[in-house]
């Protein structure tokens, strides 16, 4: 399972400032959640950026040179606990990234079975894979359809929807997704998955809008008391500054 923050903004920023006196309690969660780190964002020429690797943030002085440098009107932070069963590796460290079209994609959460979902993946059309990890999967499928037509909207509703009526077993579909038309956020997750009968707030997603910049960021720090939780079986949709909240499953 993994921790995770997005901004939108209307000028560049690094995630430090966009957390700011909140960014160290952000990072110590990586002690935690210390498998991997990983950030993407869109550039100031309109393409799709990434830097990674399969190791503790709090420990890492290249992620340390990356949060400060970065600078960018939106992004994506992850740290990684890696699910049973997948290794820490490069390729299993997120966020991913498709170029086709390009989106910055991470997801917390687990979605079951492995192999059968990779199955369902090919047999959409995609046969690109950088990893073996669920949430990479997720990435291909909604990319899938955006191919065929979709908004990033419509992608992940579909995706969302399919995974449900094919049975897979997810604990959490929790995901954040980066485009230049359009990003999204899912909530969607189980309550009576383990880690969330462990912690009610584990799975939870909340929403700060502060002047020209939008963030949403996932539980276990000082959530501070103005940010908003964001409802379960919900999308988020930031499209020019502007946030449209909307049921997954209307």
């Amino acid at each position: 399972m993994c921790r995770m923050v997005a901004f939108w903004s209307d000028t560049p920023r690094t995630f430090p400032e966009i957390l700011g006196e909140h960014w160290n309690a952000f990072v110590d969660l990586s002690r935690k959640h210390g498998d991997g780190w990983g950030l993407t964002w869109i550039d100031a020429t309109g393409s799709l950026r990434r830097v990674k690797a399969p190791d503790a943030a709090y420990a890492s002085s290249e992620f340390a040179r990356a949060a400060e440098t970065v600078r960018a009107c939106c992004g994506i932070l992850h740290l990684r606990r890696a699910s049973e069963g997948l290794a820490i590796s490069d390729e299993n460290t997120q966020p991913f990234v498709s170029s086709d079209p390009p989106l910055g994609f991470a997801h917390n959460g687990e979605i079951r079975p492995f192999d059968r979902l990779w199955d369902y993946v090919r047999d959409e059309g995609d046969s690109r894979r950088e990893g073996s990890t669920d949430s990479e999967a997720y990435l291909r499928l909604t990319s899938r359809a955006m191919v065929r037509g979709a908004s990033v909207t419509e992608a992940l509703r579909g995706v969302v929807h399919n995974l449900q009526a094919f049975d897979f077993k997810y604990s959490s579909l929790n995901a954040m997704v980066i485009h230049a038309n359009e990003s999204c956020i899912v909530s969607e997750y189980r309550p009576e998955a383990p880690l969330a009968l462990e912690n009610p707030d584990y799975y939870n997603l909340y929403l700060s809008q502060q002047g020209e910049v939008t963030t949403v960021a996932s539980s276990e720090w000082p959530v501070p008391s103005s940010w908003v939780r964001i409802p379960n079986h919900s999308i988020v949709s930031v499209q020019g500054g502007h946030v449209t909240i909307t049921a997954l499953n209307p």
